[in-house]
């Protein structure tokens, strides 16, 4: 893979269009981003923007490149995603995120409707399925508070292949209900002018991202879409940045983290 990113985009404020390839960046995080990140490089993609006062509505339909079990790059892999953010009242702003992990079958129209509940467009018989978990569905929550002009509190919660019906289960089908969560909190002209302090906390539970083959996993070019953790870790990060001038900055960054051994079994 390369860098290269180039995209033609129409804007009219409350209406933007962007057709072809750059960096997205989606959810709250100033170390790491649970949604979508730049521990990936960029794919291709159509979007689309509607902005209204304190509302912000985006969807997404890009292609990524995977591989399956054994190694082999896939015929094709695609995302479709959306996310409403909005501010609940002047000091909190709320972000719902949704993504569907389609791959080996042409671009899918249904998963192309900006204005469709993507979990209940992946149930359709429209889409070729080999059973009810074919595709990869994931949701997310994010907030952020302010309660101080120099300080915000932020967070994420993330719930992959979301199924009521095994959320209590103790076999293998309860790996349909998988968490992770991220807390942080950035400070501003901390102690003195010009200190910025951050502190995040993030904890990716065992098969989050993943998939029941390895085709729809959370990937593009096996490098994660959200977070850099992988399944079964946990993580604290801790970040200084101090302008000592304007075009000299010093920073500094330590991060804690434990990683399960994730032994697979050979049978």
């Amino acid at each position: 893979f390369d860098f290269t990113t180039g995209y033609l985009r129409y804007d009219a404020d409350w209406l933007s269009l962007t057709f072809g390839r750059e960096q997205l960046l989606w959810g709250m995080g100033y170390q790491d981003r649970a949604v979508l990140s730049d521990n990936t490089v960029p794919f291709d993609f159509w979007k689309i923007d509607l902005r209204s006062n304190s509302v912000h509505y985006s969807f997404l339909h890009g292609s990524l490149v995977g591989q399956d079990s054994s190694g082999k790059q896939l015929s094709s892999k695609y995302i479709a995603a959306h996310r409403l953010e909005f501010n609940a009242g002047k000091s909190v702003r709320i972000g719902l995120n949704e993504a569907i992990l389609y791959s080996n079958q042409p671009i899918n129209f249904t998963m192309m409707n900006p204005l469709i509940f993507l979990t209940s467009a992946e149930l359709s018989t429209e889409i070729p399925s080999t059973g009810s978990d074919a595709h990869n569905s994931l949701i997310w929550v994010d907030l952020e508070v302010m309660p101080d002009r120099n300080l915000r509190a932020f967070g994420s919660f993330l719930i992959d292949d979301l199924k009521l019906s095994t959320l209590n289960a103790h076999d293998i089908t309860r790996n349909t209900n998988k968490f992770g969560w991220q807390l942080g909190l950035l400070w501003n002209d901390a102690i003195v002018p010009g200190l910025l302090v951050s502190g995040e906390y993030s904890r990716i539970n065992p098969f989050v991202g993943t998939h029941w083959t390895n085709d729809n996993a959370y990937t593009h070019w096996n490098l994660p879409l959200g977070e850099a953790l992988q399944p079964n870790s946990d993580a604290w990060r801790f970040r200084a940045d101090y302008a000592v001038t304007s075009r000299f900055l010093l920073s500094g960054q330590v991060q804690f983290q434990r990683t399960g051994e994730n032994i697979v079994d050979p049978v």
